[in-house]
């Protein structure tokens, strides 16, 4: 008996995949700036050819959030058969709320299924400055000083406020730690929610009014924050004139000195003539 048969030819390929199977990979919550704890795939060749490894990129919503790290598989390289390597993955993120990306690997062969990457973020720790008011006015006549004016330092952030600086720009204001609660010498620092308060005056050199700017340097966004003063000069009224001093009829043939306007007295002319007269005729006798 004979016996006959076609035989198929044998196809060599790589065959890749993650061992353990994954698509998805959770790097938790993480503070944005900090980093998490690294995580590992195992990429292994089941295939009956050796692999070359063409790409391995992350992309997708967020892909600078999440860092290829110094691992075994590389592109460029190659994964012989039954053999296995590694890609280490890192997570950074920049931004608070929910982050994600794709790690997607290429070869000449067959892909391993792409990996879903995920972690979410918290807003770092921040201090923050508030001036109040953030304008402040004076008044004041010539070579005089004005009243002093109040103004709050507050933290209203999350992390200690390091105040480095609190100088005046401009003008000729000044500034000078207030009698309640008033702010230490720069530098000084601040818990979160606390507050301490600052004098401020000005003194009117000319008649012209002068504006002038606080400026306070601290660790909050922004590095300065800054408050607006004004001066204006002031006048005061001028004081109604003293009636002019003039003579006026007291009796008994005399006259005497009082208070009055002599301009509009039409009486006073012919007292001072009759007196004159009385004086002559005693003196003729």
């Amino acid at each position: 008996m004979s016996l006959s048969g076609t035989g198929a030819a044998l196809v060599l390929a790589p065959v890749l995949g993650w061992t353990p199977n994954v698509t998805a990979l959770d790097f938790g919550a993480v503070t944005v700036g900090n980093s998490s704890a690294r995580q590992t795939l195992t990429l292994g060749n089941s295939g009956t050819a050796l692999a070359h490894l063409t790409a391995i990129t992350v992309s997708g919503t967020a892909p600078a959030d999440f860092a290829l790290a110094p691992g075994t598989c590389a592109a460029g390289g190659t994964l012989a058969v039954g053999s296995t390597c590694t890609v280490v993955l890192s997570y950074t993120p920049i931004a608070a709320g929910a982050r994600s990306a794709t790690l997607t690997l290429a070869s000449d062969g067959s892909a391993p299924p792409a990996v879903s990457l995920s972690g979410s973020a918290t807003a770092a720790p921040a201090a923050a400055l508030s001036l109040t008011p953030a304008s402040v006015s004076f008044a004041a006549e010539t070579g005089t000083v004005a009243a002093s004016q109040t103004l709050t330092l507050q933290n209203s952030g999350t992390a200690v406020l390091q105040v480095s600086q609190v100088a005046m720009a401009s003008g000729g204001f000044s500034v000078a730690a207030a009698p309640a609660n008033g702010c230490a010498a720069a530098p000084f620092n601040l818990a979160p929610g606390a507050s301490c308060a600052l004098s401020l005056g000005w003194t009117s050199a000319s008649n012209a009014s002068e504006s002038g700017t606080l400026v306070v340097t601290s660790n909050a966004p922004g590095a300065t924050t800054t408050a607006t003063l004004t001066g204006a000069h002031t006048t005061t009224a001028a004081t109604a004139p003293t009636a002019a001093t003039g003579l006026s009829n007291t009796g008994g043939g005399g006259c005497t000195l009082s208070h009055g306007d002599p301009g509009q007295d039409p009486v006073l002319p012919l007292l001072v003539a009759l007196a004159a007269l009385v004086l002559w005729r005693r003196r003729s006798r």
